[in-house]
């Protein structure tokens, strides 16, 4: 007599998969498994990204305090090219901190961005990729008011 019980699963989330939660014969315990993480497993500590939002004055060399109000960060994504308006938008929000610091974290949302990579066609004749089936993408960060949709200029001095 076989004692073993199969247990079935079934798939109703993409991604996730569900099996039916007792007890066999055998006195093994079913249980629902975990979702895939959409973060890249193991994350890579290089692909956290520390760093300021800076405002710099004519001369390129001096900082300038820049605009007198709240910004937020905005970091959508070119894929398909190097060059170019985003066209994949924001995988993972960025916090823009008061001291206009962040953390940029790219192991965020990693599987979301290979699911929105397409062929590479650069739009300079002059670039190529090996290997060809080779895709890329570039994060395109943008400062933005807190409450508005057009990116903040660079203050006049």
């Amino acid at each position: 007599m076989n004692r073993r019980r199969k247990i079935v699963g079934h798939e109703t989330v993409p991604g996730t998969l569900f099996v039916w939660t007792g007890i066999d014969r055998g006195g093994r315990v079913a249980r629902r498994c975990a979702p895939k993480s959409e973060d890249a497993v193991p994350p890579h500590e290089d692909w956290i990204i520390e760093s300021q939002v800076t405002f710099p004055e004519k001369d390129g060399r001096s900082a300038n305090p820049g605009p007198n109000e709240p910004l937020r960060l905005w970091a959508p994504y070119v894929v398909g090219d190097i060059y170019g308006s985003p066209n994949a938008g924001e995988i993972s929000p960025v916090n823009l901190r008061a001291n206009l610091t962040f953390t940029m974290n790219l192991n965020l949302g990693y599987r979301k961005l290979a699911r929105a990579l397409v062929p590479t066609q650069f739009s300079q004749k002059w670039m190529s990729v090996e290997p060809r089936e080779a895709r890329v993408a570039r994060v395109l960060p943008y400062v933005l008011p807190a409450d508005g949709i057009a990116p903040v200029v660079r203050p006049s001095g």
